[in-house]
């Protein structure tokens, strides 16, 4: 998706970046300007959401348990985190 909207010069940018082992904040920074200016941390969220609702749809076909239960928590837990 993102590689689609980026420029060559942003491509190169980032592909040298991620290579590179050590990153500079103002690299990094740098990285997620781009990201974002390009909406791809919204897009990611979207598919997120869109794969914690086939989870859960795929889990709603299964009796009531506390396995089930455990793993929708997982799922919820993953989606909500911040870290």
């Amino acid at each position: 998706h993102v590689k689609d909207k980026l420029s060559a010069s942003e491509r190169k940018k980032i592909l040298r970046l991620i290579k590179k082992k050590h990153k500079t904040k103002k690299e990094v920074w740098g990285l997620i300007n781009i990201v974002e200016k390009h909406g791809v941390i919204d897009y990611a969220r979207k598919k997120m959401e869109e794969y914690k609702q086939k989870a859960l749809d795929i889990l709603d076909k299964y009796p009531d348990s506390a396995h089930k239960n455990s793993l929708k928590e997982i799922v919820e837990y993953t989606v909500q985190r911040k870290k």
